[in-house]
């Protein structure tokens, strides 16, 4: 499987799930565009800070 479950990092250093099962992940004007096996999908005004993939984990940040 190639999914990955897609997290935000709060003001806390803590990771908060935002949606699992992801398999695409797109960057837009909007922020990050994610979407997962089961056709859930979000936008989120975030970038990419960190991506920990043998452990199919993606952390966002929040764009300030």
């Amino acid at each position: 499987m190639c999914e990955a479950n897609v997290y935000l990092l709060t003001e806390d250093d803590e990771c908060q799930l935002l949606l699992e099962s992801v398999d695409k992940l797109l960057p837009t004007e909007k922020g990050i565009y994610i979407e997962n096996i089961f056709g859930e999908r979000k936008t989120v005004n975030a970038a990419i800070h960190k991506m920990e993939l043998v452990h199919h984990r993606i952390i966002l940040k929040t764009l300030d």
